[in-house]
């Protein structure tokens, strides 16, 4: 299939979605969503906020679908971590470590990808790994990843 890419007004709906995702407004970021996939059914890119929408709803396993041909996302790494996203909240933890290394080796300062992994990490008990992953979350994000309290 071909897909055309998104205009600067539908990338600014997108991020809109996001916004409306961070402010708990998750109704409305669904509605959002499913008018764009109306007009654009398929769309790798959207795809990829619908999977950010059904995770926001609980729904790991509707994400893992919604990820299903955005493959070809503009951003790779966001495509890997929220696939291992959605394997996390399934306690999948091997693909979510697998997806996870996959897009820090796409975007190696991804700090939402290392803390990811460090969480998975700990549940698969390699705590030294975890502790590794959560240190450098922390050091390219200190606000967003800081250390836990002791």
């Amino acid at each position: 299939m071909h897909y055309e890419t998104l205009s600067e007004h539908q990338w600014a709906r997108v991020e809109r979605i996001y916004d409306q995702l961070d402010a708990g407004e998750i109704e409305a970021a669904r509605l959002e969503v499913d008018a764009m996939l109306g007009a654009h059914p398929g769309h790798p890119d959207l795809r990829m906020v619908d999977a950010a929408v059904s995770l926001e709803e609980g729904d790991p396993e509707r994400a893992i679908e919604c990820l299903k041909g955005a493959e070809r996302s503009a951003d790779p790494a966001a495509f890997f971590h929220m696939r291992a996203s959605a394997a996390y909240e399934l306690t999948r933890f091997e693909d979510a470590s697998a997806d996870a290394e996959r897009a820090l080796a796409v975007s190696p300062r991804l700090a939402e990808a290392h803390d990811l992994l460090s969480r998975i990490e700990a549940h698969l008990g390699r705590q030294e790994s975890a502790d590794e992953h959560a240190a450098v979350a922390e050091a390219i994000d200190s606000e967003a990843f800081p250390s836990p309290l002791s």
